[in-house]
């Protein structure tokens, strides 16, 4: 059982009070041992600089209060995540010696029961010395009979070759049943950025700003092997045919290139034979808000009246951390076209000679 903990920060412009900076955190505490991923979030919104001069006004101190701008969308970085983290649950190689034990284990059972098979065929055929040279036996048995209804017995005049295959088989089933995995610890990080900027005009003012972000997101799980059959199977794609089936249809991977659409569609039977537990996901988003305004007053202690112009601009930082428990799936999103890289331009360029061939 948790209980919530918060705390709260704030800092003060010196001359006029107004605020500054403020932090806020809000997170969960449990018990020993300390072992499950607990909400936390935390805020902070913080001016870094700021001035301003108003014409008719020239000793005013201009302190704005932070504020909140547009925060951008994380999608492209959750899915990043996603997707480096599903490349870790995939490479077999990384559960070690275990997962080949097993591996050999299933070849082992294959192999054995084909050639015990295959020998029973030629001991029915009356081919003797055949199934001797197929169980590595150094002789045929004496006592055969090439009888129909001898098979039986004749297969027991063997057993000094089948025998030792049939232990085999027993022992790599046992090695299979027993096979502990461990249990890994598997983090996967993904990243992005978003900028833009705007201008607009009001009458006698002129505003222009701009706002970019930096974001992250990391995914975290404890991840044990249950079935190594149903894992393996799935990594041959003998599990998810709907995966399969989009790998098949014809530029699939150019649809990729703007949609996740196979990322999606494999996420549906992405953890078969595994056993995910403590799973978690934290996203951080740091962004960076300009603004500049200009703006035009009338002077009327001159005479004539006279046009001067005011500015003010400044800068600030929002910066939110959340911490979720919780399996992190893929969100299907459509890229924005950021032009094509090198390998993706020569892609499409060999595809439209091959169109207009």
């Amino acid at each position: 059982m948790s209980t919530s903990r918060g705390r709260n920060l704030q800092e003060y412009w010196p001359n006029s009070g107004g605020m500054k900076k403020s932090r806020t955190w809000n997170w969960n505490v449990q018990p020993p041992p300390f072992v499950t991923p607990l909400e936390f979030h935390y805020r902070k919104i913080e001016i870094l600089g700021c001035n301003g001069y108003h014409p008719l006004f020239p000793d005013q101190i201009y302190e704005p209060a932070p504020f909140t701008f547009k925060l951008a969308d994380n999608t492209e970085a959750i899915n990043s995540a996603v997707e480096a983290f599903e490349a870790k649950l995939g490479d077999a190689s990384s559960w070690g010696t275990n997962l080949a034990e097993a591996m050999q284990s299933v070849n082992t059972v294959e192999k054995r029961l084909l050639q015990v098979a295959k020998a029973a065929r030629e001991i029915k055929n009356f081919r003797f010395g055949s199934a001797a040279r197929t169980l590595g036996l150094r002789g045929v048995p004496g006592g055969l009979k090439k009888n129909a209804k001898a098979f039986g017995n004749n297969f027991l005049e063997f057993h000094l070759g089948w025998q030792p295959a049939i232990a085999d088989v027993h022992d790599a089933v046992q090695t299979m049943t027993k096979a502990d995995f461990g249990t890994r610890k598997i983090k996967a990080s993904g990243h992005d950025t978003a900028e833009w900027r705007t201008s607009s005009k009001d009458g006698s003012s002129r505003f222009h700003d701009s706002t970019s972000w930096s974001l992250e997101v990391k995914f975290g799980a404890l991840v044990k092997i249950t079935n190594e059959s149903a894992y393996l199977a799935n990594q041959m794609g003998l599990v998810n045919p709907l995966s399969v089936a989009w790998d098949l249809v014809p530029f699939s991977f150019v649809v990729d290139w703007f949609a996740n659409v196979g990322q999606c569609l494999g996420s549906i039977t992405g953890h078969v034979g595994l056993e995910i537990t403590g799973p978690y996901a934290t996203g951080c988003s740091s962004g960076t808000y300009n603004w500049h305004l200009d703006f035009d007053v009338w002077d009327d202690s001159t005479s004539p009246p006279t046009l001067r112009t005011g500015v003010q601009s400044g800068s600030m930082r929002n910066v939110y951390v959340d911490r979720t428990p919780g399996y992190l799936s893929p969100r299907f999103h459509v890229k924005p076209f950021k032009g094509f890289s090198p390998y993706k331009g020569m892609t499409a360029a060999s595809l439209l000679l091959q169109a207009l061939r």
